[in-house]
């Protein structure tokens, strides 16, 4: 497992995941150390450069390889209990959440850009590196009112959508193709949406306050989505940026535009108990302890598989939803969820058999 890490510090793996999605791009190599590649899945875990075979999981032995999945089960559970989190400190204001998540990579970030003496914010990426950290700062502040708003495994179903979505961006801003496949799954996931929201108006005979606060939370989720694929895209443009200065950049940016929505919403308040602070500080764990062990996990496998244990995300939110909160989803919820999660797993097995083919294995 040590090899897979190729020689880089657990610190520097788990914030460098905060640049990266899953499954990895098959352009150019990166260099000097650059953001990892960018291709249709969650940004939450990458494939660091290193001298081992072309992708990884090739040429491993299968005990490494079934610690990868294990890994990415691990942070399927860990993003679950973020959730969790977010959705139990219902006095503290969403975005002043999401900025405590932002200042706590801030840091570690700067202090590997002082320590390599990296230019955090180089000529020729300023726009892009803005760009990317002004999108993923917008999926994530969507991401925490969204918990807010709707029930957790409707929430998860939605956010975890973003890979459909991530072919639409690729098409329209950088020309590449979008297949049948691609298609039909995002016309999959717009259904499943509808359905986990629209039987609050069908059982209600119309749209009554409950279901206006349901629909605004599916718009923020979907916007979350929206917003992160967008990010994935934006990243392919900063192959050459060390990951110091996309996490740097992505953290105070970040931070400034979550702070600027709680002055502008006035909700909440900042946590004031210390039960509500050990709570703050068991999401920032989390969120460390969930990018790390995906980093890792793409590192001891290839992607699709990674991509297709990640959708187990949605079975621990029914769970932590019926468990906490005492709510069983409904047979329309159910449907739409068996919708989203058959369109992320098509896009995810897609990649998972051209990965194979690629490598030259049946």
């Amino acid at each position: 497992m040590c090899d897979a890490l190729g020689g880089k510090s657990l610190v520097g793996v788990a914030l460098h995941s905060e640049t990266s999605p899953l499954l990895p791009h098959t352009g150019p190599p990166r260099v000097n150390g650059g953001s990892p590649p960018t291709d249709a899945e969650d940004g939450r875990c990458s494939s660091p450069p290193c001298p081992q075979p072309e992708s990884p999981g090739a040429g491993r032995c299968s005990a490494c390889r079934h610690w990868g999945l294990l890994l990415a089960l691990v942070a399927a559970l860990s993003s679950s209990l973020v959730s969790v989190v977010v959705q139990q400190l219902s006095d503290v204001d969403p975005a002043c959440l999401s900025a405590f998540r932002f200042l706590s990579i801030v840091p570690l970030a700067g202090l590997e850009a002082l320590r390599r003496g990296q230019d955090v914010f180089p000529r020729g990426h300023r726009m892009v590196l803005l760009l990317r950290a002004v999108l993923g700062a917008a999926a994530l502040i969507c991401k925490f009112y969204a918990l807010r708003r709707m029930l957790l495994a409707d929430a998860s179903v939605l956010l975890l959508s973003a890979p459909v979505f991530v072919s639409v961006w690729a098409c329209l801003l950088l020309g590449e193709p979008c297949g049948a496949l691609h298609v039909m799954s995002l016309l999959a996931t717009i259904s499943g949406a509808l359905m986990i929201v629209r039987p609050k108006w069908m059982r209600s005979g119309g749209a009554g306050a409950d279901d206006a606060v349901s629909l605004a939370g599916a718009a923020l989720a979907l916007a979350s989505a929206l917003f992160l694929s967008a990010a994935y895209v934006t990243l392919r443009r900063l192959q050459s940026v060390h990951w110091s200065a996309t996490v740097l950049v992505f953290g105070v940016v970040g931070a400034m535009m979550s702070y600027a929505v709680w002055l502008g919403t006035g909700a909440g308040h900042p946590p004031s108990s210390a039960a509500e602070w050990l709570m703050v500080l068991a999401l920032g764990a989390l969120t460390m302890v969930m990018q790390l062990a995906f980093t890792v996990a793409c590192q001891l496998e290839q992607a699709g598989p990674v991509a297709v244990v990640r959708t187990s995300e949605i079975v621990f939110a029914v769970v932590w939803q019926v468990a906490f909160f005492h709510c069983v989803p409904g047979p329309y919820t159910v449907a739409g969820m068996v919708l989203v999660m058959m369109s992320v797993l098509a896009v995810a097995l897609h990649k998972c058999i051209t990965q194979r083919r690629g490598n030259g294995r049946p």
